[in-house]
């Protein structure tokens, strides 16, 4: 099972409309592999979770279940949301350069890469697996009744529409928040937080870094 993905789920509401964030996390054990296995529940705590070279965010979304082409989510306030939010806590994160937002010409996905400010070694004396992709989809639904919504209102103010309106701004920025701080941060502690530059210097010689970290950042 080299190749293998987890999923994760966070749901944000305002008046009129649910936002839905599905992320599925696609790792390797070893050579990633071209079949990717879907694994119920996290990596076990034991096993070190590391950046092997870039990490490729895709982004994909579905309006009111009409899903959105790679073109219109590149130009979406969502993707230009995620992408300036990664750049504004860059430092935070742990995170030094960011690609623009691109159309994958293979498959039609709009795409961008960030990678590390700090590389971990890769001898840390525990089980490993790299992460390679985040494939995020958004979700956006009416709550309204269709005869309460006047025509067009949910397409034309959407997340996925080139400018961002309230009150998408601020359900959009709380479920990116939440992304980050348990879907990133707590989850990768080897890949997102500065804290890491110096930790795997003081952490005990074959102990699993991410138990050190997790312990250390409570």
């Amino acid at each position: 099972m080299p190749t293998f993905a987890t999923y994760t789920t966070l749901r944000d509401a305002a008046e009129g409309f649910s936002l839905v964030l599905n992320a599925r996390h696609v790792l390797a054990a070893g050579e990633p592999s071209e079949q990717v296995t879907t694994v119920k529940g996290r990596v076990p705590d034991n096993v070190d979770i590391l950046l092997g070279s870039n990490l490729i965010f895709t982004l994909s979304g579905t309006l009111d279940r009409t899903g959105l082409t790679g073109f219109d989510m590149q130009q979406s306030a969502v993707a230009q949301h995620l992408l300036q939010y990664l750049k504004a806590n860059s430092i935070e994160l742990g995170l030094e350069s960011f690609s623009d937002i691109y159309v994958d010409e293979a498959d039609g996905i709009a795409k961008f890469s960030v990678t590390s400010a700090w590389p971990l070694r890769h001898d840390l004396g525990s089980p490993t697996v790299h992460l390679l992709a985040l494939d995020l989809i958004y979700t956006c639904r009416s709550t309204l009744a269709s005869a309460e919504q006047p025509a067009g209102t949910l397409q034309e103010l959407s997340p996925f529409a080139p400018k961002l309106y309230l009150p998408f701004s601020t359900a959009l920025h709380r479920i990116t928040e939440k992304f980050a701080s348990l879907h990133l941060v707590k989850r990768y502690p080897l890949i997102f937080g500065s804290w890491r530059a110096v930790s795997e210097f003081a952490c005990p010689q074959h102990t699993s870094l991410s138990l050190f970290l997790c312990a250390a950042i409570g």
